[in-house]
């Protein structure tokens, strides 16, 4: 289980990319991309990144679950 200061980051990684982003869905595509919360808030190209690494590996329910 995830605990306070591990939910805030996914918090705030979700909230830069959408307002509608859902928690678990965030915790899914971080789960399965690799990609850390730091790499995510810290870069602009966050979304760039996922997207990539999403279809390098093509995971396809990732994008699904998180509304892409």
């Amino acid at each position: 289980m995830t605990n306070r200061v591990e939910e805030e980051k996914i918090s705030q990684v979700a909230h830069c990319f959408s307002q509608n982003f859902h928690l678990a869905g965030v915790r899914c595509l971080h789960h399965m991309t690799g990609l850390t919360c730091s790499i995510l808030e810290e870069s602009r190209q966050g979304m760039a990144l996922v997207m990539q690494r999403a279809k390098r590996k093509k995971l396809c329910c990732a994008l699904i679950l998180t509304g892409f």
